[in-house]
């Protein structure tokens, strides 16, 4: 009795216990990002298990696992990313066959980025959800469990039969905004469907919140292109009037007095005028007026008939207007966004948001791509303080030339996923938000 209660007290300390569970456990790293498999694997108080990945003369993947892992809880650490992120998730699939064949307990894919996550519905007719697809790939190869950080799309997470486990960056971002960011904050959604994720962490600051909505060039020709500017007059109005009661509403004619010279020099105007399927009148309030205080502004929007104009390529990546919603006079706006790839919805926010009165703008986002001219745009915008990223994809180049660029480790919180799922544990922690 007197040797069994100290050595119950012994085996009850973390770390032994720790160390002791860890013999059943191996962590296999792909090509993707070895550093983040080093951190994590040094967070577990392990190391990442021998393998040999290569590939034949004729561009194949070949995976050879060196150790045994015969009834071992393994976690294959693999980000679907760019440069090649086709080769990752192939290497992904062969390692996870690989592993199932060598008769392991259980096979846990982390994947820090998952690729094709903005491929999760069709965005128009004949295209595929590729999402769904590297969902069916992964259950079909084997796999058990899913770990992952920030998917674009939540509704992924029901592509899969088995657990996937979405963890959030927000509180990593958060911890950020409170040790290194002065000022009075307010959080920006780049989009629509960043909403969600700006909005959770504005109320954890206790901030406010603005949004941006962006149009690209081909949603606001699409928009326009079937209507027509010709319409009847309204009895006793003239032409004239009629067009300006049906582009204003029921605004007054005082508010639009003053477009008369302009929108006559217009129609009267010798220069040659592309071919036009509407005029369109934009009413907003000005923002240094009182609100009777109107100003109105006339858009030419060109005819994109096919015997007008040649095909516009449906690319909704590239904004090319914003519209603000919220207040960021003299605030520093923080932008929040899951990907950044080429930059240039990024650009168009900075731009945005300085023209609006904001003092200076910081970005965050969890996956840094980087791809294209990304690093050229982010050292040429002016007012954008710093754009931080965290390492769920290598950017060593990227820090490397671009110094506003900035890195959140996240490999003990992977390390903390990866433990609790291996002993048994609840993840309910990782998904909570710190508290005020």
């Amino acid at each position: 009795q007197h040797v069994t209660r100290p050595l119950i007290a012994y085996l009850c300390d973390f770390n032994i216990m720790d160390k002791f569970s860890q013999c059943h456990m191996a962590l296999l790293a792909g090509t993707s990002h070895p550093q983040l498999a080093e951190l994590i694997a040094a967070s577990l108080n392990t190391r990442p298990t021998k393998a040999e990945i290569s590939k034949f003369s004729n561009g194949e993947t070949s995976v050879v696992i060196t150790e045994s892992i015969r009834s071992k809880d393994v976690f294959i650490l693999q980000s679907i990313c760019p440069p090649s992120p086709n080769d990752t998730l192939i290497e992904l699939l062969i390692m996870i066959d690989a592993v199932k064949r060598a008769s392991a307990a259980r096979v846990t894919a982390v994947i820090p980025c998952f690729g094709y996550a903005r491929q999760s519905k069709k965005h128009k007719s004949r295209t595929p959800i590729s999402s769904k697809l590297v969902a069916n790939l992964l259950e079909t190869a084997g796999v058990d469990r899913i770990i992952t950080v920030d998917l674009h799309s939540s509704q992924i997470q029901g592509f899969f039969d088995v657990p996937v486990d979405n963890l959030y960056a927000e509180r990593l971002i958060t911890k950020y905004i409170r040790k290194k960011i002065p000022g009075e904050w307010v959080v920006v959604a780049p989009g629509v469907g960043g909403v969600k994720r700006a909005k959770s962490i504005s109320d954890l600051l206790d901030a406010g919140f603005a949004l941006l909505h962006k149009e690209s060039n081909y949603s606001m020709l699409k928009r326009t292109a079937n209507e027509s500017f010709y319409t009847p007059a309204k009895p006793g109005l003239s032409g004239d009037d009629s067009l300006r009661r049906r582009a204003l509403g029921s605004h007054s004619m005082e508010d639009i007095a003053s477009l008369s010279s302009s929108l006559s020099q217009a129609v009267a105007s010798p220069r040659p005028m592309p071919a036009v399927s509407r005029l369109e009148f934009d009413l907003e309030a000005s923002s240094s007026s009182s609100p009777a205080t109107r100003v109105a502004m006339l858009q030419i929007t060109p005819d994109i008939s096919p015997a007008a104009s040649p095909a516009i390529p449906h690319d909704d990546t590239h904004a090319k207007r914003m519209t603000l919603v919220g207040d960021v006079v003299g605030k520093v706006a923080i932008i929040i966004d899951d990907i950044v790839d080429t930059c240039d919805t990024l650009a168009l926010a900075t731009r945005t948001l300085m023209q609006c009165g904001a003092k200076e703008v910081y970005a965050f986002a969890s996956h840094g791509m980087m791809s294209g001219h990304a690093v050229d745009v982010v050292n040429s915008l002016v007012g954008l303080k710093e754009l931080v990223i965290t390492n769920s994809i290598p950017n060593d180049r990227t820090l490397a030339a671009c110094p506003r660029v900035r890195q959140i480790n996240i490999a003990s919180f992977l390390g903390d996923a990866i433990r609790r799922t291996h002993h048994g544990e609840s993840m309910e922690s990782l998904f909570e938000m710190p508290t005020k």
